[in-house]
């Protein structure tokens, strides 16, 4: 393929205030290389030419090539500059990945500004078998007591009655409500009742909901940075501006919080296991957020996402459980501990907000789905979710300990863990390979990786896999680090 030479400017306009700046850069250049505007072959200019001429800083520049480089935009050669990638390639590497490219076709409807958050940050759906035994997050289905869920459920689906056939509560199954306060004040420290208590899907929907009930469009939100990208996508989607701050070893760096930003109206964090660090925010740091939160009259939104497993010491209580004021919103989910297509969470609420909560609710969706509420209420009191839970925390721990020794053997040379901790991924360094390059070049290899960089909103940090341990299983992962070093040894080429 011809190169054809760079001489020119990018005319790409300036970004916007209150958008991330790499961001941006990433979405114009992509644009204008699906309009055509940038053709295939022609070499763009340097990362330095770039921040120089946009007023950018060369990290954030290099941040947007990596994300375009790993959708096939962009090629990149050592001494011979970085070009755009034959439309070929980039075809064949968005199908790879599962984000087909679906631009809107002229003549078929107005679309709004939000509609492009919906398309850049939505979830892949996968289209082919590839090794998930590292993909974090995922718990292990081959420990899950099967046949105990279907007796429950078909016993459940046998007692059926008309009752449940009509229209339900918008917070959800009353039953399982208080069931999971009995839960939360006993594993999670937080005293609360059922009427506080609102079932949803997932995060996505509380995060969503609550946002748009306390905040404006152009109020801001506080998030950690890394975070988890989700929330990422559901805050700009309800039109806020972000504000990433650090995450060090003892959790969110509330303190670098702009004073002046009188607008922030939430704080998104995850205190119990910071996603995807692992950190645990430090009492210190707790009671700061919590005068940050009265300061600016703004609320927290606690995910409590994978807290049951600690592999040691006391459990770690939920910020919400020291929350005088009345601001922590806590969320939790059974999609880790149980299994990720059972849609299930529950939000924990300050009173003051259960009533617009539940308004929304019953305008968005009329009212949860209550069968799997019902399923699930019998399961968790007849003693089969502790159970599940207790035997997890064993099996987690001796599978991370696994993954530990098969990385420190195979992959010393490429790899390296941080202690681990608890939850259900651990981060592995990398130093100089990067993780976006490399989990590239392993869905050629039929394996999933996860790049931390994926999880970076402004502040990089030095190239690491979140890494998943639940699946880590003694038959297969040998299997998978002979795949896993390959993968890091290509990638190491580039």
């Amino acid at each position: 393929m011809s190169k054809k030479a760079s001489s020119f400017e990018l005319a790409l306009g300036h970004p916007p205030s209150g958008q991330k700046k790499s961001r941006w850069l990433y979405t114009s250049l992509k644009s204008a290389i699906l309009a055509g505007q940038l053709p295939a072959g022609t070499r763009i200019p340097s990362t330095r030419a770039i921040g120089e001429a946009f007023q950018m800083a060369r990290g954030t520049v290099v941040d947007a090539f990596e994300l375009l480089s790993a959708e096939g935009y962009l090629r990149s050669e050592t001494g011979s500059g970085t070009w755009i990638a034959p439309l070929r390639t980039r075809l064949d590497v968005a199908q790879a990945v599962q984000h087909p490219v679906r631009e809107a076709r002229t003549g078929t409807g107005h679309l709004s500004e939000r509609s492009r958050v919906f398309r850049e940050f939505h979830f892949a759906t996968p289209k082919r078998r590839v090794d998930t035994t590292l993909f974090p997050y995922y718990p292990a289905l081959d420990l899950f007591p099967l046949e105990i869920w279907r007796q429950t459920a078909s016993k459940r689906m046998r007692s059926l009655d008309t009752a449940s056939m009509t229209n339900q509560h918008p917070l959800g199954f009353l039953p399982l409500r208080e069931a999971i306060a009995d839960y939360l004040r006993l594993s999670r420290g937080i005293s609360c009742t059922a009427e506080r208590i609102a079932l949803v899907n997932g995060v996505q929907q509380a995060l969503d909901i609550v946002a748009r009930l306390v905040a404006d469009p152009g109020d801001t939100a506080v998030i950690e940075d890394p975070c988890y990208p989700g929330a990422v996508a559901v805050l700009t989607a309800a039109g806020l501006c972000l504000e990433p701050l650090p995450v060090d070893r003892e959790g969110l760096q509330i303190q670098l919080a702009k004073h002046a930003c009188g607008n922030a109206r939430l704080a998104f964090v995850t205190p119990a296991h910071q996603a995807p660090l692992g950190v645990i925010m430090s009492a210190q740091r707790r009671i700061e957020l919590l005068a940050w939160a009265r300061r600016n009259d703004a609320v927290i939104f606690e995910d409590d996402y994978d807290s049951e497993f600690r592999y040691s010491g006391w459990p770690v209580p939920a910020l919400g459980a020291q929350d005088d004021s009345k601001r922590v919103i806590t969320f939790g989910a059974f999609t880790k501990t149980l299994f990720p297509s059972l849609r299930i969470g529950y939000v924990v609420l300050p009173d003051w907000l259960v009533e617009p909560f539940q308004g929304a609710i019953s305008i968005t969706a009329r009212y949860p789905e209550p069968a799997m509420q019902q399923v699930l209420f019998d399961f968790i009191v007849q003693g089969h979710y502790v159970r599940h839970i207790q035997r997890m925390r064993t099996r987690y721990a001796e599978r991370r300990q696994f993954l530990a020794r098969e990385i420190e053997a195979k992959l010393g040379s490429f790899m390296r863990l941080d202690q681990l901790g608890d939850g259900l991924a651990t981060i592995g360094w990398l130093g100089t390979i990067s993780a976006a390059n490399a989990s590239r070049v392993a869905l050629r290899h039929d394996l999933a990786l996860v790049a931390l960089s994926r999880y970076v909103v402004a502040h990089r940090r030095v190239e690491g896999l979140v890494l998943g341990f639940a699946n880590a299983q003694e038959g297969t992962l040998p299997q998978t680090m002979n795949r896993l070093k390959r993968v890091l040894v290509e990638a190491s080429r580039r």
